[in-house]
């Protein structure tokens, strides 16, 4: 999530809301609530709508019919409870409360005057004269209820702290499928805007935690929910199943003191071991990937030592040593997995239980729902959303060769919808400067609207800094895409 509109002051209550046990502990509400914050913030608003909460948030087909499911209305209405029980709990002392009111799905930030001081009143014990018929000493008023309320408590806390543990177990103990974890971050799980939940960091040897509010700026961080790193010299020992992992390191330009970040504390020169194998060797610079973006660097045959852990050292070079997030997948031996990647906000399922991850490692073009069905297509969900306009996604991958599938549909120009025909949507596709498709146009491929076609390539390899960058460029109204697949092919 990034701020574009907003104060300064709403958005950090809105990520203070965001970081509650009472969100963090119910995905759903946390999807949607995270949802409404990106669009309040990226100055989007007015595009929240109970069927754009749906399908963008909750991964409800586009064909969604808001008037036969009250699933948004029934989960908004759970959320705005939840956001009163965080005013009389732990955002009791905040300086402005986040108002959803009924039948509106855009927040309100309404200040909290401060309270008048409360007077003071002394609680004194009653002096009595001895007698026969009582105890010299009486109880004082109100010693019942905190004879009463000090067991409750008691045993509230210990539920909190039981299921606390339990969701951050939860979290990290996804070691079955992946592993995700916030570098400086001691409080979670929480979760990002593609709806995945990422695990405080584990224990840790050395450096230290900084926070940046800048970084929720940089382009390419939607799947990384927090704006904090570790720096300095410092090494995570992380416990691993007994298989093989893909690891991905995330890195934001480095935060410098006072939280702001410059082109002169941008640069990322330094070390980084696995179990004491060298995997990074000065890091930067990157020529070719801008130093105020985020850069993901990936490894596959990741294994745990001979302890059952992951030896991560990070060590300073020309710069401090940093990172902000690491996520482990369990691999599939020696091949790096497939990474499908479907237009949408939220992830999305085939009916033959493949998943598309949401969009991501994205830059440029906006997302948009099509409500009608594409032909051509066993899953013709698999088209309902499009990025248009012109933008790059940069997928980072481990040294090594791989296929490619864009998936296309023209959903726009055609007979009964923006008009047009052949020749309305003509455009670009290049990987790493190197022209896929050159004047492409899906009307005149698929022969109409609506109809889906899919385009593959082989023998890819990313660049030196271990990105295949994929630029849709337009030529004739804007480029587009549905969905995209990258496969291994090394040997």
């Amino acid at each position: 999530m990034r701020r574009v509109s907003g104060t300064e002051i709403e958005w950090n209550e809105f990520c203070n809301l965001l970081n509650s046990p009472l969100l963090t502990r119910s995905p759903s509400l946390l999807k949607i609530a995270e949802y409404i914050g990106r669009k309040y913030f990226a100055g989007e608003g007015e595009s929240l709508k109970e069927y754009t909460i749906a399908v963008e948030a909750l991964g409800k087909p586009a064909e969604f019919d808001p008037k036969r499911d009250s699933i948004v209305r029934v989960e908004v209405h759970r959320l705005r409870r939840k956001v009163k029980e965080y005013y009389r709990t732990d955002g009791a002392g905040s300086r402005i409360q986040i108002v959803l009111e009924p039948g509106q799905y855009v927040p309100k930030f309404v200040p909290i005057p401060a309270e008048p001081a409360a007077e003071i009143e002394l609680d004194l014990p009653e002096i009595v004269a001895p007698d026969a018929s009582e105890p010299a000493v009486r109880a004082k008023p109100g010693d019942w209820r905190r004879r009463f309320w000090l067991p409750v408590a008691l045993v509230l806390t210990m539920a909190a702290i039981f299921f606390a543990a339990h969701s951050r177990a939860h979290v990290s103990d996804s070691a079955a499928e992946e592993i995700r974890l916030l570098a400086g971050v001691k409080y979670g799980p929480m979760a990002s805007s593609l709806g995945e939940a990422w695990a405080p960091e584990p224990s840790v040897r050395g450096g230290h935690p900084v926070f940046g509010p800048e970084l929720s700026t940089i382009p390419g961080a939607a799947d990384v929910p927090l704006n904090a790193q570790r720096q300095g010299n410092f090494d995570y020992d992380i416990p691993l199943k007994n298989t093989v992992y893909e690891l991905r390191l995330y890195f934001a330009p480095r935060i410098a003191a006072g939280g702001t970040v410059s082109a002169a504390v941008a640069t990322r020169r330094f070390n980084v071991f696995a179990n004491g194998r060298k995997i990074l060797d000065a890091l930067d610079p990157c020529a070719s990937h801008p130093q105020t973006r985020w850069i993901v660097r990936a490894f596959r045959g990741i294994k745990a030592d001979r302890d059952g852990k992951l030896h991560l050292s990070f060590r300073s070079g020309a710069d401090p040593a940093y990172v902000n997030a690491i996520k482990l997948t369990r691999g599939q031996g020696g091949r790096t997995l497939p990474i499908r990647i479907v237009a949408k906000a939220a992830p999305y399922r085939e009916p033959n239980g493949r998943v598309w991850g949401a969009d991501r490692y994205v830059s440029g073009g906006s997302l948009a729902m099509r409500s009608e069905r594409v032909k051509g297509s066993p899953d013709p969900n698999l088209y309902s959303g499009e990025r248009y306009g012109s933008f790059t996604y940069d997928i980072p991958l481990p040294a090594g060769k791989y296929g490619l599938r864009l998936y296309f549909a023209e959903t726009w120009f055609g007979p009964g919808f923006g008009g047009g025909g052949v020749g309305s949507r003509r455009f670009d596709v290049n990987a790493n400067g190197v022209p896929l498709l050159q004047d492409f146009d899906i009307f005149r491929e698929t022969g109409g609207s609506h109809r889906s076609v899919v385009r593959e390539f082989h023998g890819l390899s990313p660049d030196a800094d271990g990105y295949i960058s994929l630029a849709f460029v337009p030529r004739v109204n804007n480029a587009c895409v549905n969905a995209l697949e990258i496969f291994d092919e090394t040997r």
